[in-house]
């Protein structure tokens, strides 16, 4: 029970790179939003609405979303809410833990692009 403390699981897309830096003690540290979009139906007309997430990961997983993730990369994250004060306001962001990428943003676009001879 204890690991269901302040956990947060999340499947979207990559948004925007805010960032990917080095911390003094030389450990990578990657920002980026993560878009999550919900879909429901009310009186028979279908609603679409997306969220966008502040996600800060750490380490070896801010290397492993440089070298594996870019915009439009569907991804699953878990990890943990984070608020903190900054210029007199509060933002929400997540920390993350764990990462899995479900399709590259790159993946997908090789799907569209018609191959010589085929």
């Amino acid at each position: 029970m204890k690991s269901f403390k302040n956990h947060v699981q999340l499947i979207g897309l990559v948004g925007k790179v805010l960032g990917i830096n080095e911390s003094a003690q030389h450990k990578k540290i990657a920002k980026f939003t993560l878009i999550t979009i919900e879909s429901y139906e009310i009186k028979k007309e279908k609603v679409t609405e997306s969220q966008c997430h502040l996600i800060i990961c750490k380490g070896h997983n801010a290397e492993i979303f440089e070298n594996m993730c870019e915009s439009g990369s569907e991804i699953l994250i878990t990890g943990k809410i984070n608020y903190r004060k900054l210029d007199n306001k509060y933002i929400t962001e997540i920390q993350m833990n764990d990462m899995l990428v479900l399709h590259k943003a790159s993946d997908k676009k090789e799907k569209f692009i018609k191959k010589p001879g085929s």
